[in-house]
């Protein structure tokens, strides 16, 4: 029954879905509802959903007391030759289960995602894995410009001990100087739009989770259609 369906994804998006979302969550299981017909229902049943203020995480942590590097990049974007400059960022996604973090390296010659991880927590480690990945596909020359914020997680000591050993030369922006719209946008952008939706996917303990989360067709081919 349609009203069964309609309530249950109502439920389990915290009476935060409309009747566009409900419908769109139905169409994703199969089931043929318009969005008319989805409204009626929720009228019928008392359905009203909730609009939250819409809640910001902070991504970049920069109250540490580890060394700050200096701003070699100076927002000069532009590239000559692969593994020249690289470009880390996080960003985050919104699912019922709470936040998903992608951390990601990017080359700003092809501007090219070429280290990606995600995780449920911000910590060092998710952005040494996107590093890691990075550097063991492009495996650079000594002097590359790697640049990032001032946060934590890349001021760490694993974060800079491995760019050291790589010989890399570390640049970090200035408070404030946001480097996101100039260079992850557009990929942030698609990524969140275009690859998330309603569906099961694994989770740490080998189970699922059903939330508006990642496709899983994308975290078993993200490798293959965005590295490079």
């Amino acid at each position: 029954m349609l009203s069964v369906h309609v309530s249950s994804e109502f439920d389990k998006s915290k009476h935060t879905y409309g009747a566009l979302r409900i419908t769109k969550a139905l169409s994703f299981k199969g089931i043929k509802a318009s969005k008319k017909r989805v409204l009626s229902l929720m009228k019928a049943m008392g359905l009203v959903s909730v609009h939250r203020k819409k809640y910001r995480v902070c991504t970049t942590d920069s109250k540490h007391n580890n060394p700050v590097a200096p701003n070699i990049l100076n927002r000069d974007f532009d590239s000559d030759k692969p593994n020249q400059k690289w470009t880390g960022d996080i960003t985050y996604i919104h699912t019922l289960e709470g936040f998903l973090y992608l951390a990601v390296i990017m080359d700003l010659f092809s501007r090219k995602i070429i280290g990606m991880e995600m995780s449920d927590s911000m910590r060092e480690e998710l952005c040494l894995t996107a590093l890691g990945q990075a550097l063991a596909l492009r495996q650079p020359a000594k002097d590359l410009i790697h640049h990032t914020d001032r946060g934590s997680q890349y001021a760490g000591n694993l974060y800079q001990e491995t760019l050291y050993n790589q010989h890399c030369v570390v640049s970090m922006s200035r408070k404030g100087n946001c480097l996101r719209q100039r260079t992850y946008g557009k990929f942030f952008w698609y990524f969140e739009k275009r690859m998330c939706s309603l569906s099961h996917i694994p989770n740490q303990k080998g189970g699922s989770k059903n939330h508006r989360g990642l496709h899983p067709q994308l975290l078993q081919s993200r490798k293959i259609t965005l590295f490079s």
